[in-house]
């Protein structure tokens, strides 16, 4: 169950880079981040309330200061600047570059998940990241003969920052939710990044703003319902119950959905730099299968 949750929180993220493109077309960045996360905040709230006894349980009895910091940072740096710095990528770039290098992800996650949960990194598991990074080099454009700062190089770059900045949120989180239930820190985290991307709009002039006859209700929609409230909340509660290092793992379902969904709604085409890259991606992602997830604060030789 647990697995097949996983996947299809996966298959429905790698559906979003689409909809960014979509929605970045016609709103302001910081503007689709407040109206996402606002909305994804405010549809949890029948959630909660169907959930009211479960959340007392696992919350209310031993919520501490500690545990609001921990949603909050996670709706600082994973619904407010990630997001951010992603549609920015998005829109000077491809959906399908953000949906192939989110494979990197997996590589900061395993490295926090070392880092600060304890969990173990295997010679195998390193080998096959070795095989990642250089399809991600390679997707980046950086072995582009004269060409270190040009094609999609820098959008590409500005991508990795927001996929970083995102990965932060799976050792935050396992270690809220120890005294936090899942849904309750999805909602804290979404309030939080959407009230500050709202702040940002107020400041720069962008809020509020005009509907037009070309909003992009189907993408706001996903975004906030779809890749918001289910998605992100079901992986927390993935995350409550599988280790950070194993769940990682499923995050590269996207790439290759990812590309076919930019393909099928933006006509976007696969270079051949895609299909090399994500070659040496998949040879990566055979070789870490091996991926270890005891508690232990090393790295195995």
């Amino acid at each position: 169950m647990v697995i097949a949750v996983a996947l299809v929180c996966n298959l429905l993220w790698s559906l979003s880079y689409v909809f960014q493109k979509e929605a970045s077309l016609v709103l302001p960045v910081a503007l689709i981040v407040a109206i996402r996360f606002l909305l994804g905040a405010l549809a949890m709230l029948p959630v909660l309330w169907f959930l009211r006894g479960d959340i007392y349980r696992e919350s209310l009895g031993s919520i501490r200061p500690r545990g609001i910091l921990g949603a909050v940072s996670i709706g600082f740096f994973c619904y407010f600047l990630s997001p951010g710095f992603q549609l920015y990528g998005i829109q000077e770039g491809r959906a399908s570059s953000a949906g192939i290098l989110v494979v990197t992800e997996p590589v900061f996650g395993l490295v926090l998940a070392w880092l600060f949960l304890g969990e173990v990194i295997t010679r195998r598991v390193l080998f096959g990241l070795l095989f990642i990074l250089s399809g991600v080099m390679i997707l980046s454009g950086v072995l582009q003969s004269g060409r270190f700062l040009g094609g999609e190089l820098v959008p590409n770059l500005i991508i990795l920052t927001s996929i970083f900045l995102e990965s932060l949120q799976g050792p935050i989180s396992k270690k809220t939710m120890v005294s936090m239930h899942p849904f309750l820190m999805a909602f804290i985290a979404y309030l939080s990044g959407g009230v500050l991307a709202l702040l940002w709009c107020f400041s720069v002039g962008q809020f509020p703003f005009e509907i037009k006859a070309d909003f992009p209700w189907s993408a706001i929609f996903y975004l906030a319902f779809i890749c918001t409230t289910t998605a992100y909340s079901l992986w927390y509660w993935v995350l409550k119950r599988m280790p950070l290092s194993k769940a990682v793992l499923f995050i590269y379902v996207q790439p290759v959905s990812a590309s076919v969904f930019a393909w099928l709604w933006l006509g976007e085409t696969l270079k051949a730099t895609d299909i090399l890259g994500g070659i040496f991606i998949l040879l990566g992602i055979l070789v870490a299968q091996g991926i270890g997830h005891n508690r232990q604060s090393s790295v195995s030789s």
